[in-house]
């Protein structure tokens, strides 16, 4: 988050903590995202988009199936006092 650019947006779409585990995913819990804890590293930010959800990922042979994910779209403040 420091590293981006006041105004700058971040996406991001990770494996999310469940309760109920998808077929993909990192088998390590410490792999996986919550979005209310990502939301919470962002000091300041503005969510244009983010949700929790099970979807099909077709990505090549060894990412196809269900998958919990995370995806977020937010963006950083103009204000270099809001950028912590």
């Amino acid at each position: 988050w420091r590293a981006l650019a006041p105004g700058g947006w971040l996406i991001l779409e990770g494996f999310a903590e469940t309760s109920e585990p998808a077929a993909l995913g990192p088998g390590k819990p410490e792999l996986l995202y919550r979005l209310d804890e990502t939301l919470a590293a962002l000091p300041g930010h503005t969510i244009v988009e983010a949700l929790t959800g099970r979807v099909h990922l077709s990505e090549g042979p060894r990412h196809e199936g269900l998958a919990d994910v995370i995806r977020l779209t937010v963006s950083k403040p103009l204000h270099a006092n809001s950028t912590a």
